[in-house]
């Protein structure tokens, strides 16, 4: 159905601005509110920080190199890591419940995030990404949603007939009591 792809783009983006917005405290207290200061744990403390921002940055594009996602008829495939590969898969029938979100970010650049969540527990409960095209997300959704009104259909079409057997056994049993 999709071909193995690399999560867009803009996830890069979206990561780093989440980085900064986590740090926006220590940023402030190492530059903002103690700017003037030459104390010695204040140096040492914004070389901490570039050190743990540069470690972010390199991890934010290393996560993108190194994950990506494809969706057969059946169920999504994630595969992430280089020296630690991981393959997760969700099959279409765990999924319970598809949300969009769009933000700010998402309506400046046309994108959405979507999020498929399971009835599994765990960290692998949820297949999200957090930046993707409309027209992806719209035919990631209508991929699920056809294959469970598929499976429905089939589970309706045997109950039905489970139902009908039942109520000609019934029938037949009251044409023909059992003999004591």
């Amino acid at each position: 159905m999709i071909d193995m792809k690399r999560h867009h783009p803009l996830t890069m983006l979206w990561s780093l601005w989440k980085l900064v917005k986590n740090s926006f405290a220590i940023i402030l207290f190492l530059f903002v509110f103690r700017q003037g200061s030459e104390s010695q744990w204040l140096f040492y403390g914004r070389i901490a920080f570039y050190a743990g921002i540069s470690i972010g940055i390199v991890s934010i594009i290393w996560k993108w190199f190194t994950s990506r996602y494809t969706a057969d008829d059946k169920a999504f495939h994630i595969y992430s890591g280089v020296f630690n590969r991981t393959r997760r898969t969700i099959p279409y029938t765990k999924v319970q419940n598809v949300n969009r979100h769009t933000t700010l970010f998402h309506r400046l650049f046309r994108v959405t995030s979507i999020r498929f969540e399971t009835g599994i527990k765990g960290e692998d409960a949820t297949f999200q990404l957090h930046v993707v095209s409309l027209s992806e997300a719209e035919q990631l959704e209508k991929i699920v949603a056809g294959y469970l009104a598929e499976d429905a259909e089939t589970v309706g079409a045997t109950e039905e007939r489970d139902t009908l057997d039942a109520v000609q056994d019934m029938e037949e049993e009251r044409r023909n009591p059992p003999l004591l």
